[in-house]
């Protein structure tokens, strides 16, 4: 008997209603034909713009198609589906949003900083680390400022990674690192309410 290995994702999107096992998972086999059978195998009709499948959905579905071969099944146990349209609509809405949200940070995270120099009152202290070194008078607006404002700005731009579309290093950045971390809470909540609510395209 031939085996036949089944990888499900945990998150995919598809165009279209109609969903296939090549849509939601890798598959592999001894045999390029028989996989293809098996990728070709449909699975469901989108009927909601999210619906969820589990890996046992899609070994019924192998075998239900007559095949004669064992499913090692790995990757998730479930995969939510998302389906999108084609068609890029609102490209001025995305762009607006998008230049929202960088101002919310940007307004953030300088409220932030702010914040943080009020409570330490950095003024006061560079003003007397500049009397100490000088024996004169801070002006605020000396060589400490100037350097710590261009060090602030260098230790951002290196600690998130990114010099505009350029990376310094091939590492994943802290926000790429927080997203993904998001998405799999976000995918573990989405199976489990689903779940409950018994949505989840399952074998029973």
């Amino acid at each position: 008997m031939e085996i036949v290995y089944v990888a499900l994702r945990e998150r995919v999107q598809v165009n279209g209603s109609k969903v296939c096992i090549e849509d939601v998972a890798d598959v592999y086999s001894g045999s390029s034909e028989r996989t293809d059978q098996i990728k070709k195998i449909p699975l469901f009709q989108m009927q909601e713009s999210r619906q969820i499948v589990t890996m046992l959905f899609l070994v019924r579905a192998i075998k239900a198609e007559g095949k004669d071969c064992l499913v090692l099944p790995t990757g998730e146990q479930d995969c939510v589906v998302e389906q999108v349209s084609g068609k890029n609509k609102g490209k001025v809405l995305n762009v607006c949003k998008l230049i929202f949200v960088c101002m919310i940070c940007l307004a953030g995270g300088a409220f932030s900083i702010m914040a943080f120099h009020n409570d330490i009152s950095i003024t006061d202290i560079f003003g007397q680390f500049y009397f100490i070194i000088t024996g004169t008078e801070s002006n605020g607006f000396t060589a400490l400022e100037l350097s710590y404002s261009a060090g602030l700005a260098a230790g951002i731009l290196i600690f998130y990674n990114h010099i505009g579309k350029r990376r310094i290093s091939k590492d994943p950045t802290p926000i790429e690192v927080s997203m993904r971390s998001y998405e799999k809470e976000m995918n573990q909540a989405m199976v489990e309410a689903w779940e409950r609510e018994g949505k989840k395209i399952d074998v029973s």
